[in-house]
C-alpha cells in the first residue's frame, strides 16, 4: 500500500475515515433531501438536473433553503443543462445565484454538436463537511431506475479542496449572460488549479485568497496553505482526488504495483489504445450493460443505435484484451451506470469512484472528477468486494465466441470506427 501511495504523492492525498456506502437509487435521492435540509452549505456538480418531478422537489427545497439563509451552489453543463424548463424553473423558484452552467470550448455549434464534443461531466455533493463521491446525475432516472455507484465519508479538509479547486473557480470566472450565471475556459478541473501540484504552483496565492474568503464566510477557520503542505505518507487509509489529465498514471499504478485481482466496470465501454495496452498485463473482469435489456433511452429515437454501438465496441475490446473476462450485466427494470476500478491484493483493495467512463472521450473530451479509495482495513476491503460481487452475481460470462454470434450492423460499425473519439 506505501508503494502504491508513494507512486501517487503527486496527487492530493487525504486520510479516510469512515465510509458508508448507499446501495440504491431511492437510497441516494433520500440522502440528497435529508442533505439539502439538515446542511448549511450544499454544493453540487453534475452533467445535468433533472426536468422531472422528484428533481423539482429537489428545486422547491433549493428555494426554502434560500429563504432560510443557506448557500446551495449548483453547477451544470450548458449544453446538457440548461435547458427550457430548467431555465423556467430557475425564474419560478428565483434560483439565479444558485445555478452556474460550464460552457466548453465547443459551445459556438448548437447545443447538441457542442455536447457531442465535449461536457462538464464531473459529479460530486458536498453537504458541510460530507462528501458523496458517485457518477450519478441528479435527475429523476438516478434516483429510481439508474443503478450507481455512491460513498459518502466526512472529512473537511477533502470538502474544501473540492470547493477550492470545482465550485470557487467557476464562481470567480462567471459572467451574467442574460440573468443566467456562465462560464468558459479551462477552469473548474483538478489539474488546472493551485492543488495540483506540490511545486510550480503559480496561481497559488490568488486561488488561495479566494478561498479564503468564501471559508472565511463559511465561518470555516482552514488554513489554506497549510492544505499545499504534503505530510510523509502513511498506511492509514486514503482518498486521492484526481481528473481526466490523470487517470492514465492512476490506472498503471494499481497494474504496475501488485493488484493481481482488477475489475473495471462501465457504461459506455471504449477503452482509449493506451489503456488496452497497460491492460494486457492485467488479468482483468470487465462489466457491461447486457444490450438485450439496457436501451440508452436519454438519446431518444437513436437509443437503440447507441446501444448497438457499444455492443460492437464490447466485442472489440474482447478481441484486443484476449486475457480479460467479458461479463454483461443484466437486472430487469434497471440500467447500470456503476462505472469504476476496483483492485486487490492479499491484504489491500482499491476502488476508483466518480464520473470518468474510462473511454476515450472520457479522457481527451470531457471534464471529469474522480476518487481514489485505498484502504487495508478489514472493514473497506469487505465494503468494496461487496460492491463487486453486487455486480458480478448479477451478470453473466460472454466469451469472444458469444459475442462475435451477435449481428452488427455495417452503419454501426462505420459509426464505431468514423467517430470513436467521441465515443
Amino acid at each position: 500500500m506505501k508503494k502504491l501511495l508513494k507512486s501517487l504523492d503527486e496527487f492530493n492525498i487525504f486520510t479516510l475515515g469512515d465510509v458508508n456506502r448507499l446501495k440504491t437509487p431511492e437510497e441516494f435521492f433520500n440522502v440528497l433531501k435529508e442533505g439539502f435540509i439538515k446542511s448549511k452549505e450544499a454544493y453540487i456538480a453534475t452533467m445535468y438536473f433533472g426536468e422531472d418531478e422528484q428533481s423539482n422537489e429537489l428545486l422547491q427545497m433549493i428555494e426554502n433553503r434560500n429563504d432560510e439563509g443557506k448557500r446551495t451552489i449548483i453547477i451544470c453543463d450548458k449544453a446538457r443543462g440548461m435547458t427550457e424548463h430548467i431555465k423556467l424553473m430557475i425564474k419560478k423558484h428565483k434560483l439565479f445565484d444558485n445555478f452556474y452552467f460550464k460552457k466548453s470550448s465547443s459551445s459556438l455549434f448548437p447545443s447538441k454538436v457542442s455536447e457531442l464534443l465535449s461536457v462538464f461531466h464531473s459529479k460530486i455533493i458536498l453537504f458541510d463537511d460530507k462528501a458523496i463521491v458517485t457518477g450519478a446525475n441528479v435527475n429523476g432516472s438516478y434516483f429510481n431506475v439508474r443503478l450507481d455507484r455512491y460513498f459518502y465519508t466526512l472529512n473537511t479538509e477533502l470538502v474544501n479542496l473540492i470547493i477550492g479547486t470545482v465550485f470557487v473557480p467557476i464562481i470567480q470566472k462567471s459572467k451574467d449572460i442574460g440573468g443566467f450565471n456562465i462560464v468558459s475556459g479551462n477552469v473548474g478541473c483538478v489539474h488546472n488549479s493551485f492543488y495540483a501540484s506540490k511545486k510550480g504552483i503559480e496561481s497559488q496565492d490568488v486561488f488561495a485568497n479566494t478561498l479564503t474568503t468564501i471559508l472565511q464566510e463559511q465561518n470555516n477557520p482552514t488554513n489554506v496553505i497549510d492544505m499545499l503542505d504534503y505530510k510523509e505518507i502513511s498506511t492509514d487509509p486514503k482518498i486521492i482526488v484526481y481528473d481526466e489529465k490523470s487517470e492514465y498514471s492512476v490506472i498503471e499504478a494499481l497494474v504496475d504495483r501488485g493488484f493481481n485481482e482488477i475489475v473495471i466496470s462501465t457504461a459506455y465501454l471504449n477503452f482509449p489504445y493506451e489503456y488496452i495496452k497497460l491492460l494486457r498485463k492485467a488479468n482483468v473482469k470487465i462489466v457491461v450493460n447486457d444490450p438485450e435489456t439496457n436501451i440508452f433511452t436519454e438519446y431518444g429515437n437513436h437509443g437503440s443505435l447507441v446501444t448497438d454501438i457499444y455492443k460492437y465496441s464490447t466485442l472489440r475490446t474482447a478481441l484486443n484484451l484476449p486475457k480479460s473476462q467479458i461479463y454483461e450485466f443484466r437486472r430487469e427494470g434497471y440500467t447500470m451506470h456503476a462505472k469504476g476500478i476496483w483492485a486487490f491484493t492479499d491484504t489491500v483493495a482499491a476502488t476508483m469512484i466518480g464520473s470518468s467512463n474510462m473511454n476515450r472521450r472520457s479522457l481527451n473530451r470531457d471534464t471529469e472528477l474522480n476518487f481514489l479509495l485505498v484502504s487495508s482495513r478489514e472493514e473497506h476491503v469487505k465494503l468494496f468486494r461487496e460492491e463487486v460481487a453486487d455486480l458480478l452475481k448479477r451478470s453473466t460470462l460472454r466469451d469472444v465466441k458469444d459475442l462475435q454470434s451477435r449481428d452488427y450492423s455495417l452503419l454501426v460499425i462505420l459509426i464505431f470506427i468514423l467517430f470513436n473519439s467521441f465515443i
